[in-house]
């Protein structure tokens, strides 16, 4: 068993497979049980050191699953623990974890400024690469220069300021909100 999944581990980060055979050994993982032992030590080892691994093997594996346990794991009372959950979710690039980062950031000082920022950059839309693909036909995007477009996309402008609702409203619902 272990051989399978030391296998399939290698073959997940393997350079000389393409994405489609990354894909079904990621999958074999998951369906094999490995990815969920990972995520149940990370949260119950009694050893640090073994919620740290856990935490390491789930970011080489890249499984989407397991981001909510390595979510967790950014709370654990160990600051090595706390460190790879950081890096691990950084390997998984998903930008739904940027919120749970920022809190982090705010909440254990400890955790080191580049890996947070090497993280939240890596799970950033940035980050995934989306602009690398544009399409060989740019007029898809429109008139003008491809580049220009991008900036328009990505150039983002303050928010006009809320306004404050009238003291007295006529909408029972909005008086007591």
């Amino acid at each position: 068993r272990r051989a399978i999944e030391t296998s399939l581990i290698k073959g997940v980060s393997s350079t000389e497979l393409d994405e489609k055979a990354q894909s079904r050994a990621r999958e074999a993982l998951e369906e094999y049980g490995f990815v969920a032992r990972q995520c149940a030590a990370l949260l119950l080892a009694p050893d640090a050191y073994e919620r740290s691994s856990a935490a390491r093997a789930l970011g080489e594996i890249k499984s989407a699953t397991a981001l909510p346990f390595l979510l967790e794991g950014l709370y654990d009372s160990e600051s090595i623990v706390r460190n790879q959950a950081v890096m691990s979710i950084g390997e998984l690039k998903l930008p739904s974890a940027i919120g749970a980062l920022l809190d982090i950031a705010r909440t254990h000082p400890d955790v080191p400024s580049s890996l947070l920022s090497r993280t939240l950059s890596a799970c950033s839309v940035e980050g995934l690469d989306f602009f690398d693909a544009v399409p060989s036909d740019s007029s898809l995007l429109g008139p003008g220069d491809v580049g220009e477009t991008i900036r328009e996309i990505t150039h983002l402008e303050s928010s006009s300021p809320v306004e404050s609702l009238p003291a007295e409203s006529e909408d029972e619902n909005c008086a007591q909100a």
